[in-house]
């Protein structure tokens, strides 16, 4: 597999407009069949300048919450859906989602950026707690400490009635 240019693309398209079979065209430029009837569809949509490369594009927590909601709860495919919001590859937004999955439906940000290789290390991520997560703990703590209150108070008591 080879990375494609922008005009590889462009010529790709072209060739396939003619008439060229995805096979041929698959043999020729080596990449897959699927990816190249992913290209036409996504230039068909958009046109050529969703080939035009400015910079990396970037899509926020919000916009990629809309993308994965039209698969997931209007039932969408996964195709007709990146190519509706010009992803340079489906295989992206199969991603997304099996990240969204795995997180229990909750949509993490991708760090940038190498990890720290210190012995020390801590990940301050995981230290980094939602209010509901902090009245659930403080919660759970209270209770812990109401029983271990009780306990102790039983066992005074019983300590008294021994002496």
């Amino acid at each position: 597999m080879t990375k494609l240019t922008r005009n590889k693309k462009i010529q790709i398209y072209k060739l396939r407009k003619q008439g060229e079979t995805l096979v041929n065209l698959a043999k020729k430029f080596d990449i897959n069949i699927n990816h190249i009837g992913y290209l036409v569809k996504l230039i068909d949509y958009h046109g050529v300048k969703i080939l035009s490369k400015k910079k990396n594009r970037h899509y926020n927590q919000t916009q990629k919450k809309i993308i994965i909601d039209e698969v997931l709860l209007s039932n969408r495919s996964v195709m007709s859906t990146s190519i509706k919001y010009g992803l340079l590859s489906n295989g992206m937004l199969f991603n997304w989602i099996k990240l969204y999955k795995s997180n229990n439906y909750d949509i993490v940000e991708k760090k940038k950026g190498r990890i720290s290789t210190m012995k020390n290390y801590i990940d301050k991520s995981k230290e980094v707690k939602t209010s509901e997560e902090l009245l659930i703990a403080k919660d759970k703590e209270i209770l812990y400490l109401q029983a271990e209150n009780e306990y102790l108070k039983k066992l005074y008591s019983l300590m008294q009635k021994e002496e």
